[in-house]
């Protein structure tokens, strides 16, 4: 019953003003409960999704680094040093990333544009790119101590890959949860100021409960974008996320109008 219930508010969060204004009449903790369960189930999958595809490739670069097509290095006192005559660009088509070893700076950050995940080594750093996220860098001169070479390499991230999979779905599981709320409260502050403009007497509670339905589909589907990387547009995300939602609370508002204002005399 429960399951049910659930799809059928998703559905009806997104397409039906009615459905909106009933749900805003309900319980707080209903809609509390409706929002919680949305981004843990999304939460989840979103991370299960990301989780899979960076044990694949982790599994994929272990066996580059353990195969002849890997350059021999050696990382001591801050610096690199790669044996190789010019860069060495590997790139794995079906989980669309790129490596790219460049010993003498001939590559930038702009190279790694356009795949899902990509790694940038030079003599002074290396970078991690992920599609929707910013790019990290690691400079190696805040590891003065550190000796490493292309085995020890392939046994850190060997002892590291069981732990991947999980650390990617507890993550995004936060992530959802953290930003989800965030996003939901900040929809409503502009929520309020809607209902101020259209001079209705409605307490906040009702427009936060609101808002928890009406930013759920809009919430991720402005995650999923980060998916596609033709889709990644920072402001079409935004729009996405707080626009829609808006518009749905607008037309909420209206129904409260239309269904609660006091008569005419």
């Amino acid at each position: 019953m429960f399951k049910s219930d659930f799809w059928r508010r998703v559905w009806l969060s997104f397409t039906s003003t009615s459905a909106l204004y009933a749900f805003s009449k309900e319980p707080g903790r209903r809609a509390l409960r409706y929002f919680f369960t949305f981004l843990v189930a999304f939460g989840l999958l979103y991370g299960a999704g990301m989780g899979y595809l960076a044990r694949l490739s982790m599994v994929e670069t272990i066996g580059t680094v353990r195969s002849g097509e890997f350059p021999d290095f050696r990382l001591e006192g801050g610096s690199l040093s790669i044996l190789l005559e010019e860069p060495q660009v590997l790139q794995v088509a079906h989980l669309d990333t790129i490596l790219i070893v460049d010993p003498d700076h001939s590559y930038s950050l702009n190279d790694l544009a356009g795949y899902t995940q990509g790694v940038l080594v030079n003599p002074d750093r290396i970078i991690l790119s992920q599609a929707g996220n910013p790019p990290v860098p690691l400079e190696f001169s805040t590891f003065p101590d550190l000796v490493l070479d292309r085995a020890a390499l392939a046994g850190i991230l060997e002892a590291v890959l069981p732990y991947v999979f999980p650390a990617f779905l507890l993550v995004y599981l936060l992530v959802f949860l953290f930003s989800g709320f965030l996003k939901a409260f900040l929809v409503s502050i502009f929520g309020l100021l809607l209902k101020n403009l259209m001079v209705l007497e409605m307490p906040f509670s009702r427009i936060f409960r609101t808002t928890l339905y009406a930013a759920s589909v809009p919430y991720l589907a402005s995650e999923l974008m980060n998916l596609v990387p033709f889709l990644y547009w920072p402001l079409l995300r935004q729009a996405i996320a707080f626009g829609f939602p808006l518009l749905l609370l607008y037309r909420f508002l209206g129904e409260v109008r239309r269904l609660e204002a006091p008569p005419q005399e």
